[in-house]
């Protein structure tokens, strides 16, 4: 007797990993509702073997099959999106496994091909889908259909249970299946999103913009700015009519920061040979907001930075503007040099700069001038030299330029009372008497603080009469220096401690 054929190759395709998934002790759960859900298996793997206490052992592997049965060798399947989706949102693994039978009466699986729903596939279908709803009218997401192809690299070793199980295992290869959702989930959210991705529209004056813009290129600032009526527009992989309105806000804060090309190292010297003063520094460049198409480059240091304008061909000099940061906190070794370059004797110079880019591997090497009217700077720079070295004070210490600025005087009587230049100063007697001496000997003590170090020094005046009660300084004798790591102590705690040091000595 004939009989007509009726053979239903996915039934059997379903029984026979059923069967695999028995044979290699996976425990399948079936979905009852395929069309919906999008999965036909949920596959539970044991747990891993440990040598650990079993409150340690790490979550077991779990995914998600997808069978596809078939008798054709094209290697190729339309799947639905809707299908694909599911298996995306999944956060385990996921995949299509696609079993091609013989052609026999009863058919048997010849070969069978595993398939990762990875970083690709993901791609693909998000910008399928993406671009579906970008049009007019968009098809129901199980009418949209996306080809997966697969090929040998995805053949299974043989048609087997455990050759189906060691392939899943590859994909979390060391069993790790927290990590492997974290990196899952880190591609699904990320992949389609470049450079052009989110416009952002919004109102504000361009000179506070470009005011905010200069602050974040030369390290001044990192509080956002106000700005007003913004928009936020996604266009995921970039695509044409794709921008959606994903945010809006009458009012909202903003932050552009630089983009950093490279670390560098920045060097000034007066001839092609001399001694250079170093620093450490960046070369950032920032949007323009008055060319398009053309951006700020900056070379920026922790407390001064060189905005790049034109290249003169041909006198090799740079239109550049200096960006100062004093009121930032840096070491003090990068204190004393700034204030080093940017002394006095080089206002209108033009000094020959190299700037060594450390991942480009190249050198710059051109001419600057030193815009700048700093007066001063150079004997602040040798009176924090003679402190530093007097009290041991650690070069990376954090002050400013700006504090310092203001100490100027204070800083300059420690250090040339630390080196007995006495012809500086001059002296009175608190109180009044009948008659002054002709030589007298006066404790005195003075302090200055940098950044949370405060020094001093208890001293005695020797000093010879030049006038009724006024004195002048011919040595000055430390007593006792002073060092105070949590800022400077009271009036009363000093002058407690300048009466201590003299009774040593009397």
């Amino acid at each position: 007797m004939d009989f007509e054929v009726d053979l239903k190759i996915g039934t059997l395709g379903e029984q026979t990993f059923s069967t695999w998934c028995s044979s290699a002790h996976l425990t399948s759960n079936r979905s009852l509702e395929e069309d919906r859900t999008g999965w036909d298996h949920q596959i539970e793997f044991p747990y891993i073997k440990t040598h650990l206490p079993r409150d340690k052992q790490p979550s077991p592997i779990q995914c998600r099959v997808q069978v596809k049965s078939t008798q054709r060798r094209d290697r190729k399947w339309s799947i639905k999106a809707s299908v694909l989706k599911r298996l995306i949102d999944y956060s385990y693994p996921s995949f299509l496994l696609f079993l091609e039978f013989t052609n026999d009466p009863e058919p048997t699986v010849e070969s069978a091909f595993l398939v990762h729903i990875d970083k690709q596939i993901i791609e693909k279908t998000l910008k399928s889908i993406r671009k579906n709803d970008t049009h007019k009218t968009p098809k129901e997401l199980h009418k949209l259909k996306i080809s997966i192809s697969y090929s040998k690299k995805h053949k299974l070793l043989n048609t087997s249970g455990n050759s189906f199980r060691d392939a899943v295992v590859t994909h979390v290869p060391t069993g790790d299946i927290t990590k492997y959702q974290q990196t899952k989930t880190q591609i699904i959210e990320t992949v389609g999103y470049g450079e052009n991705s989110y416009r952002m529209q919004f109102q504000i004056l361009p000179e506070e913009l470009d005011k905010h813009i200069t602050a974040q290129s030369i390290g001044l600032r990192k509080e956002p700015i106000d700005v007003r009526n913004s928009v936020i527009f996604d266009n995921r992989f970039n695509l044409k009519n794709g921008s959606i309105e994903i945010d809006r806000s009458s009012e909202a804060k903003l932050t552009l920061s630089p983009n950093i090309l490279d670390t560098c190292q920045l060097r000034f010297r007066n001839t092609e040979f001399s001694p250079s003063i170093n620093f450490d520094g960046e070369f950032v460049s920032s949007v323009n907001i008055y060319s398009v198409g053309k951006n700020k480059l900056f070379f920026r240091t922790s407390l001064f930075s060189f905005e790049l304008g034109d290249l003169n061909n041909d006198s090799g000099q740079f239109d550049a503007k200096l960006h100062f940061t004093f009121e930032k906190k840096s070491p003090l070794d990068d204190v004393i040099k700034v204030f080093r370059l940017f002394n006095e004797d080089n206002i209108g110079k033009q000094l020959i700069c190299e700037i060594e880019l450390f991942k480009e591997q190249r050198t710059l090497k051109f001419q600057i001038g030193m815009d700048h009217d700093f007066k001063d700077a150079r004997s602040i720079a040798d009176d924090l030299c003679v402190l530093k070295d007097s009290f041991s004070i650690d070069g990376a210490t954090l002050t400013t330029p700006d504090d310092m600025f203001v100490q100027k005087d204070r800083l300059n009587a420690l250090a040339c009372i630390i080196q007995n230049k006495a012809d500086m100063f001059r002296v009175s007697l608190g109180e009044e008497i009948q008659e002054y001496p002709e030589e007298i000997k006066t404790p005195y003590t003075i302090g200055a603080e940098i950044g949370k170090l405060a020094i001093g020094v208890i001293i005695l005046f020797h000093g010879t009469k030049i006038e009724n009660n006024t004195y002048q300084v011919t040595k000055t004798e430390v007593v006792e220096p002073l060092v105070f790591h949590n800022g400077m102590p009271s009036i009363d705690k000093l002058k407690q401690l300048e009466q201590q040091a003299i009774a040593k000595i009397e």
